[in-house]
């Protein structure tokens, strides 16, 4: 099946004696290559919807189905394998390894995939070329703006050739002018290598190059948008 489904997902967090619902009861249907955002204000379950999604966060009850794979019968070791097969993430804070160049951090999955080190230095260096970072190869992430780490980090979601791409907050960290560059490079990737895109953000003006826009509060779906782009 070419599509994410994801059915009923209630997510809890046991606060002391009381609980406190990330996710109530949320169904939602992605097509294989959609771009699609998650919009909301901070504390709607936009980023935990992602996270589950991303199988980085369980649900405590409902599943999750990703291109026919029910990733929410996984147990830890399958999830590891499927999400370096299947997924890309990108987050707000970069995530890059201070000590190493851009090209050593985008070859980071490529190591854990046993890939041989001129293999993962030719892929990691083709995809900096792709995001713009082709005279940044060498720079460690002190030397790069943030919009160029971001690049990197969105680099080494691509290197494995992941279908799908989760984004947490990708522009928050950004510039007005830089994160819209962001957003384009994730347009060009959804439409030019066809790359199902997942977006987490509370700024509306990223939700007008989604196809879908995913409407959250208080952990719940209050619209799905249609977009005409």
């Amino acid at each position: 099946m070419n599509e994410i489904l994801i059915q009923n997902v209630t997510k809890i967090y046991p606060m002391g004696e009381s609980k406190v619902y990330a996710l109530r009861d949320i169904s939602l249907s992605i097509k294989q290559g959609e771009f699609v955002c998650l919009l909301g204000p901070s504390g709607s379950g936009k980023s935990t919807l992602l996270y589950v999604i991303g199988g980085l966060e369980e649900a405590n009850e409902g599943r999750v189905d990703i291109f026919g794979e029910r990733i929410t019968d996984y147990d830890q070791n399958q999830l590891s394998l499927f999400r370096r097969n299947y997924i890309g993430f990108v987050f707000q804070s970069f995530n890059l390894f201070t000590r190493h160049t851009a090209s050593e951090n985008v070859q980071i999955p490529l190591f854990f995939a046993r890939r041989d080190k001129r293999t993962r230095k030719e892929q990691a260096d083709g995809l900096l070329e792709l995001v713009g970072l082709k005279d940044r190869i060498l720079h460690k992430p002190g030397e790069l703006s943030g919009g160029q780490q971001q690049r990197v980090s969105i680099a080494r979601a691509l290197v494995s050739d992941p279908p799908l791409i989760l984004a947490d907050e990708p522009t928050g960290n950004l510039d007005s002018k830089t994160g819209k560059e962001i957003i384009e490079l994730f347009v060009n990737l959804n439409k030019d290598n066809g790359k199902t895109i997942i977006i987490a953000t509370h700024d509306k003006a990223v939700a007008q190059f989604a196809h879908k826009i995913v409407y959250l509060r208080d952990g719940c779906i209050q619209n799905v948008e249609e977009n005409k782009i």
